[in-house]
């Protein structure tokens, strides 16, 4: 019994690698696509899209950079979308209730608007890759994928350990450019405990690392 289930593990850990690939794959396509358009003038929306990133976001932000911030964050938006959708929804109305929300960024939102299925991008000539990417989400069980990155001790969510493993595949030098290791949460318990009792009882600060926060002893950086 016990080595069934570690053989639908090791499966499912199979699987959830070959999905990060997959979708690494799109993202690369994707980003092709918008960097074409970009060249030939194919999109207003587009162009206009660019601009409110370097006005918001970077000001001398190169094409090929914004074509790559363009796909990681429209992939891992249906990744959300596909994830937290509704069993009455469709993928499209799950992206679509995405946009609606209030703390979403407007640069966010007129990214998911320009890049919707039939939206800008697909209408400038460049293949379906938006639409292939929605029929390939809507066809797995995104949960039963997801779990297997799920810390067993904790509540965490899984999409974050999953953009590591994805961003390792589509962009392995980004990780280390970024930061972008995810850290499992009893590591990170216990790194808040240990500093907490080290400013206890090594630097006399009663109030430890709460105390060491609000009176600027100690900066956190996110």
């Amino acid at each position: 019994m016990a080595r069934k289930a570690f053989s639908r593990q090791r499966i499912r850990e199979r699987q959830t690698r070959e999905l990060a690939a997959r979708l690494a794959s799109f993202a690369w396509r994707l980003r092709a696509n918008i960097r074409e358009c970009l060249a030939h003038g194919a999109s207003p929306e587009l162009a206009a899209l660019y601009q409110q990133a370097k006005a918001e976001i970077q000001s001398d932000l190169a094409t090929a950079d914004f074509a790559d911030l363009l796909a990681q964050v429209f992939v891992s938006c249906c990744l959300l979308a596909r994830y937290y959708q509704e069993a009455q929804e469709s993928l499209p109305d799950s992206l679509a209730h995405l946009r609606t929300l209030p703390a979403l960024p407007p640069f966010v939102r007129n990214l998911l608007v320009t890049l919707q299925p039939d939206g800008p991008i697909e209408r400038s000539g460049s293949e379906n890759r938006v639409g292939e990417l929605m029929a390939f989400l809507a066809r797995i069980d995104i949960h039963a994928l997801l779990d297997t990155c799920r810390v067993p001790c904790c509540q965490e969510n899984p999409l974050i350990s999953f953009y590591e493993l994805f961003l390792g595949i589509y962009a392995p030098w980004q990780r280390s450019q970024r930061g972008v290791y995810y850290t499992p949460a009893p590591v990170t318990a216990y790194m808040i405990k240990a500093i907490d009792e080290l400013l206890r009882a090594a630097f006399g600060y009663s109030s430890g690392l709460a105390g060491a926060l609000q009176d600027g002893l100690v900066q956190l950086h996110v």
